[in-house]
């Protein structure tokens, strides 16, 4: 389980190291000089098409490092991933979409602590930089999808639902937060993907899927986006995304509120066993009887 971890952050940075060499060979073959192929490099790695290249290659390889062993299991595919039907009723998913706006508010918080501290990583404030409003919608939607799948997949699907059954629930859950915060690299991003994920593993192994998860971290990525792309823009003003952004957070405070009274009401899977359980004894005893 740990090296199907450490071999997914190996085959990624492989893949990327990989990747940028072909660009390099390309561009040396088409004439470009030496001195000028690193900030030639660098140029294209930072913009949108690049970072977006560079990431669905990043992201495929996490999703194949859920599915692949989770098809060598003898638990079928589907459930040993939990991508199956959540327990949670239809209107449960805006609530807990909107609620994990919360545990990432915090989680934004303790990355704007840090910062004091430790200098944040400036890649993302250089991203933005070479953004357009042509390049805006394809990146939303591959921040919000790619890593909102994939990174569901491996972190919930496949390390937790492991992890829960050699531990306890608590513990199994801070372990595949911090593996999951691990993942992120800056200490910022750490921050946030700890707190986040907290929120992420307790509604997966309550719902007992990952997909509202998948949305949940679907929306934060969207949502936070497109707050910062609106007002770069002028879509809206900065008085404006701080409303929203202020509006929002009222709003997922009372929606945690209801999310946590959804998670404890959902069965967890003993009862969901011994409930089971019972349900065959009665239909074994109904059959005694009849015959």
């Amino acid at each position: 389980m740990f090296l199907t971890l450490l071999l997914t952050i190996g085959a990624i940075v492989v893949a990327q190291i990989g990747l940028v060499m072909l660009l390099a060979i390309g561009m040396t073959a088409a004439g470009v000089p030496s001195q000028e192929l690193g900030a030639r490099l660098m140029k294209i790695v930072s913009h949108p098409a690049g970072f977006i290249g560079l990431g669905l290659v990043s992201q495929l390889l996490i999703g194949l490092a859920a599915v692949l062993p989770a098809k060598l299991s003898r638990t079928p595919m589907r459930q040993r991933l939990g991508l199956v039907a959540a327990r949670l009723p239809n209107w449960g998913y805006p609530v807990v979409m909107i609620a994990s706006l919360l545990p990432a508010s915090l989680g934004f918080l303790a990355a704007a602590s840090l910062a004091e501290v430790i200098p944040p990583d400036n890649s993302v404030a250089t991203l933005f930089e070479g953004m357009t409003p042509g390049w805006a919608i394809p990146f939303v939607l591959f921040i919000s999808l790619a890593p909102g799948l994939m990174e569901e997949l491996l972190f919930r699907g496949y390390l937790q639902t492991r992890l829960l059954q050699r531990w306890k629930p608590g513990f199994a859950i801070v372990v595949s937060s911090s593996l999951f915060a691990l993942f992120h690299i800056t200490p910022h991003s750490m921050a946030l993907a700890f707190i986040a994920g907290l929120y992420l593993g307790v509604l997966a192994w309550r719902t007992g899927s990952i997909w509202p998860g998948v949305l949940c971290h679907a929306f934060i990525n969207g949502s936070v986006n497109v707050l910062r792309l609106g007002e770069m823009f002028g879509a809206w003003s900065g008085s404006t995304s701080s409303v929203i952004a202020i509006t929002l957070i009222g709003l997922s405070v009372v929606c945690f509120g209801v999310s946590v009274w959804l998670m404890i009401k959902a069965p967890s899977a003993a009862n969901r066993r011994c409930s089971r359980t019972r349900e065959h004894s009665t239909r074994l005893s109904a059959g005694l009887a009849q015959a």
